[in-house]
């Protein structure tokens, strides 16, 4: 996969998913900068904890509780 297939990839799960998340996960897509944070955190858990991408969305809506 390119880069650019991963970051549409998780653009089009948050945007699919957007009614499930947090209010405070939301309120972060709402703004380049904090969606440009949870990309990057995404990308990490994916690439470090070697979770799925649904699982790593899951795991950061957990934290932003």
């Amino acid at each position: 996969m390119t880069e650019k297939s991963i970051r549409d990839e998780i653009y089009n799960f948050l945007k699919a998913n957007e009614s499930k998340l947090k209010s405070l996960l939301k309120a972060q897509l709402s703004s380049k900068e904090g969606y440009k944070f949870i990309e990057s955190r995404v990308i990490s858990m994916i690439a470090n904890e070697n979770l799925s991408l649904s699982e790593a969305v899951m795991q950061l809506n957990f934290e932003h509780e």
